[in-house]
């Protein structure tokens, strides 16, 4: 996790100093059984490092192929969690700022 985090950091540093849009991918195939939860914790990793978009490979944990996590259903499930986790997470975080910013404006 920490080798990932740190080149997602840099991607988002080198992104943004050259102008870019950001893009990190979270590995959802060939995720060996009980390490499901990684997806998660990786999901929420990268979405706090603030890129423009967060994607993950594969469709289902790779459900069917030979890139297939062991167990498919848990991993996707995983980071389906960890997706609302982080959906939830911003839409609050932008009501918040939202409510602050309407403050500041009030006469």
């Amino acid at each position: 996790l920490e080798q990932g985090v740190s080149q997602g950091r840099l991607a988002v540093e080198e992104s943004r100093a050259a102008g870019h849009a950001t893009h990190l991918w979270v590995q959802c195939w060939n995720i060996p059984r009980d390490r499901e939860d990684s997806v998660c914790q990786t999901a929420h990793a990268f979405a706090k490092l603030g890129p423009d978009t967060l994607w993950a490979w594969s469709f289902r944990g790779g459900e069917g192929t030979n890139e297939a996590c062991d167990d498919p259903a848990r991993a996707w499930s995983a980071l389906v969690r960890a997706f609302r986790e982080i959906k939830n997470t911003s839409a609050a975080e932008t009501q918040r700022r939202r409510g602050q910013q309407a403050r500041l404006h009030q006469p």
